[in-house]
Parts: structure tokens; C-alpha cells; sequence
């Protein structure tokens, strides 16, 4: 089944390349749903970081903590703690880095629709026109 998992990786690589980032993360949501004594830890994680970045890319975050929740209990009973904590860290790093991209997008967009309201006619040349 490591193969599997392997080939399953391979094809969401190749649909990302051709931007169909939703079906990578359909084939990559089948690898998280193999029986537990299938996987592989090196590729498991591999799929899980891959998994994890195309749901931040989506905005899926329900999707996400699904995933999450399937990989802990993968870890867990591997005693690979340590994996679980890198996926989180790269979770949280990518969300982050998401975040402050649509913040700084946000706050461009506002600042550019919203001049000084007063610079263009103060009230009394408004009063004295009419």
C-alpha cells in the first residue's frame, strides 16, 4: 500500500501542475482514508504536508482539521509525535502566511477607495455654494 500512497502523491503533483488543485486534494484525501497498517510514515507525511497546503491554498479549513485529526491518530499510535507537531508548525506557518497576504490585499484596496472625504470641499465652501 506504500506505493500507493506513493503513486497517489505523483498524481496530485500532476494535477496541480495542470491547476486542478481541488482534484489534488480529492486524491490526496483518499490517502489519509488507507487502512492504518498500510501506510508508509515517510510518505504519510509527505501527503499530509502536501494535503495541508492545498487546503490553506483552497481556504478549505474544515477539510483541513479533518485531516489533521486522521493524521493524529496515525501518530499516535506510532509514537511519531513529532511528525504531528511538524505538520502543525507547517499548518501554522501557512495560515499565517495567508492571512497577513489577504490582510495586506484588504487594507491596499481599502486605503485606495477611501481618500480624505474633507480634502475635496470643506463644509463652509459647501455652505458659501449654496
Amino acid at each position: 500500500m506504500a506505493t500507493n500512497i506513493e503513486n497517489l502523491l505523483l498524481k496530485a503533483k500532476e494535477l496541480q501542475g495542470e491547476n486542478d488543485l481541488e482534484g489534488a486534494l480529492k486524491t490526496l484525501e483518499r490517502g489519509l482514508t488507507f487502512p492504518r497498517h498500510a501506510i508508509n510514515h515517510t510518505p504519510n507525511h509527505e501527503l499530509m504536508n502536501m494535503y495541508i497546503e492545498l487546503c490553506v491554498k483552497l481556504l478549505k479549513s474544515s477539510k483541513a482539521r479533518t485531516g489533521l485529526f486522521a493524521f493524529r491518530k496515525y501518530t499516535s499510535q506510532s509514537n511519531t509525535v513529532g511528525t504531528l507537531e511538524s505538520v502543525l508548525k507547517l499548518y501554522r506557518e501557512l495560515s499565517e502566511a495567508q492571512f497577513n497576504k489577504v490582510y495586506n490585499e484588504a487594507d491596499k484596496k481599502l486605503s485606495v477607495e477611501i481618500d480624505d472625504l474633507d480634502a475635496e470641499e470643506d463644509p463652509a465652501t459647501l455652505m458659501l455654494n449654496s
